[in-house]
Formats: C-alpha cells, structure tokens, sequence
C-alpha cells in the first residue's frame, strides 16, 4: 500500500554560515520569535565534532549564522 502524506517545504532566504568542519542554518517558526539551529558537521567527522563541541563553540556557531 502506498500512502500519500504532506512535507514541510519552504522557499526562503535562511540565515546561513561555515566554518572549518562545519555548516549551520536557522530556521524561524512561524508566528513566533523562537529559531531553531541546525549544525551539520562534515561527513564522516559527527563523532569527533560531537566529542570536541564546547559550550563557547555552539556560542561561536550560532553567533556567525546570526551575523549573515
């Protein structure tokens, strides 16, 4: 049986930024002022990223994707 069901999909300009070994983008919610970050480290490297992400480096993430 095949089942058909709705997707989010969204055409947008997106708050966006890279650094060495990583990309992020911030997503907003409609109708409030809450964001979502979304940090996508480069292939192969999730567990060592994981393993060294400090509270000063989620900070430096999110302060370059809210800069652009």
């Amino acid at each position: 049986m095949t089942v058909s069901a709705p997707t989010m999909h969204q055409v947008a300009r997106l708050s966006y930024a890279e650094g060495t070994g990583w990309k992020a983008v911030s997503l907003g919610y409609q109708g409030t002022d809450l964001r979502m970050l979304v940090i996508v480290p480069d292939a192969g490297t999730f567990a060592a990223f994981e393993r060294d992400l400090t509270a000063e480096g989620l900070e430096a993430i999110a302060g370059a994707v809210s800069d652009h």
